[in-house]
């Protein structure tokens, strides 16, 4: 029998490892996002938005966080602050299993603290 998946239940991570995004969440992370919002989480000030502490990042409800991943984001202002770079859309990109991943991965790295997203959720808001 096939080994069951991760849960990537919050908090659940040692030193070492991915968290909740797990080995793929990490992967998509550094190809697709680290270069805007840097490997910290913390984006580049004015350029590009902080996902670490992120009211969208960490929200009960994944639905903006998703639909941003998606199909990109531009001239709104997050957390007081309009930043002058797009956020591009992956929606052709990556799949919904890489999505939820990656959404995972940034909700449970950095000291947030946010459930894991799974691929239906993903599936729900991708039109």
């Amino acid at each position: 029998a096939a080994p069951a998946q991760a849960s990537g239940a919050p908090g659940a991570r040692g030193g070492a490892g991915p968290p909740g995004g797990g080995a793929r969440g990490e992967r998509v992370y550094g190809n697709k996002c680290s270069a805007c919002h840097q490997l910290t989480g913390e984006g580049l000030p004015g350029v590009f938005p902080p996902l670490k502490g992120s009211a969208v990042v960490t929200g009960a409800d994944p639905t903006e966080h998703i639909r941003t991943v998606l199909h990109g984001l531009s001239g709104k202002a997050i957390g007081g602050v309009t930043y002058g770079s797009a956020m591009p859309a992956f929606a052709d990109q990556l799949s919904d299993e890489e999505v939820a991943a990656v959404l995972s991965y940034e909700r449970t790295s950095w000291g947030n603290q946010a459930k894991p997203v799974k691929p239906e959720e993903v599936v729900a808001r991708r039109k």
